[in-house]
């Protein structure tokens, strides 16, 4: 699943994927330009959910990653990013 989101992320171009020729194989992901401007928009995002914990005794993390399970890939991603 993961694999499979990241795949989509680079296929958008969202993240950048680098393959390193070694043994064990080791592959990194980083945000492309594009990328780095949604960063105002999801920072927002998740000021707006730290604020509203639940949501019909939800929590808001189950209800948006429902709507886009990609977003706290994104979000992993960018964690330590300013």
């Amino acid at each position: 699943m993961l694999t499979l989101q990241l795949r989509e992320m680079e296929e958008d171009g969202i993240v950048k994927r680098t393959v390193f020729p070694e043994v064990p194989p080791r592959v990194e992901y980083e945000l492309t330009e594009i990328a780095r401007g949604l960063l105002p928009i999801c920072n927002y995002l998740h000021e707006w959910g730290t604020m509203h914990r639940s949501v019909h005794g939800r929590r808001v993390e189950e209800t948006v990653n429902e709507l886009c399970p990609g977003v706290f890939i994104y979000f992993f991603l960018i964690s330590g990013c300013d």
